[in-house]
């Protein structure tokens, strides 16, 4: 092959590769930006199994691979981090359950990613879900980690409220 041919057929491989790895997938969702309660369900049921219908929802999820669907030639790494505040009919709680069992201990650390969840969202928001809250203490469920995924569930029972967080990785 000609000097010339070499050329062409590296600057055509070059962008390939540098395409593949551009993307106009955005790796997070945030609640917080979406202010219609129909929409972040909406949003929120396309990323999840929903076990029952929601009624509200606040989330912050994260997926290295992004959301939208679009080519990539050399795919990333996968992991994923969804954290969620869901509402459903508290007579639905047990649908959201199944496969996990109740941990005795509770963890230090859920309050920090469920505080994460909820300092983005504005002030009404918030209030609405502390005051929802504030009289009971969760139950915690977890499912034993699988296949490089964890789920943990703080569960208040009598307000339809469930805290989930899934891990992927």
């Amino acid at each position: 092959m000609k000097k010339h041919n070499y050329f062409i057929l590296i600057l055509a491989l070059a962008v390939l590769f540098f395409a593949s790895c551009q993307s106009n997938s955005s790796t997070t969702l945030e609640s917080s930006e979406i202010k219609n309660k129909e929409e972040r369900i909406k949003i929120l049921t396309k990323h999840i199994k929903d076990y029952s219908e929601i009624v509200d929802t606040e989330f912050s999820l994260f997926n290295a691979n992004g959301f939208e669907s679009s080519f990539t030639f050399l795919p990333a790494a996968s992991h994923s981090d969804y954290k969620m505040a869901i509402k459903v009919d508290k007579n639905n709680i047990e649908k959201w359950l199944v496969g996990m069992y109740e941990a005795k201990k509770p963890n230090a650390q859920d309050s920090v990613w469920i505080h994460s969840i909820l300092e983005k969202i504005d002030s009404t928001r918030r209030q609405n879900w502390k005051e929802s809250i504030a009289k009971s203490t969760p139950k915690r469920f977890i499912i034993s980690p699988t296949n490089g995924r964890s789920k943990i569930a703080l569960v208040y029972q009598n307000e339809g409220v469930i805290f989930e967080r899934i891990i992927q990785n």
